[in-house]
């Protein structure tokens, strides 16, 4: 939420407020090494800091987020990236996806776990298919 004196300064905030807005997230654990894991997700709502948020309570903040976790001697920002991003054209309407390779920040992020940055970014790949395809109940949500 919002902190009281600013329109952009945000503090973590308990998430079964009364009033809170409904969210879901899919997710899905591609690798664990290290202590670190490797997550795809898929947030199902659109809401501000909504992966942060949820990953934080359920015990798993993001590597790096000092907001809903802590900072981190891995990475200068938060542990995030968007791998791929579908969406319907404006005007002709045709789905579309776009894909990004993994940044070298996040890739040292893995590699410090052990995990392979080239598998990680084959299993991204399909599990992204994988959550068009899955049954809400199904799901693993947070």
């Amino acid at each position: 939420r919002r902190a009281a004196e600013s329109i952009i300064v945000r503090e973590a905030s308990d998430t079964y407020r009364e009033g809170a807005s409904y969210s879901e997230t899919l997710y899905r654990v591609i690798d664990e090494k290290g202590g670190i894991g490797i997550i795809g997700a898929m947030p199902i709502t659109d809401r501000t800091h909504q992966l942060r948020l949820h990953f934080a309570h359920i015990g798993h903040p993001i590597i790096g987020d000092s907001l809903y976790g802590s900072s981190s001697g891995m990475i200068d920002r938060q542990a995030l990236h968007a791998f791929s991003l579908t969406f319907s054209h404006p005007t002709s309407g045709r789905l579309m996806t776009l894909t990004a390779p993994i940044s070298a920040d996040i890739a040292a992020v893995i590699e410090a776990s052990g995990a392979d940055v080239h598998e990680i970014s084959e299993r991204l790949s399909v599990i992204g298919n994988e959550f068009f395809k899955t049954k809400s109940s199904e799901r693993n949500c947070v």
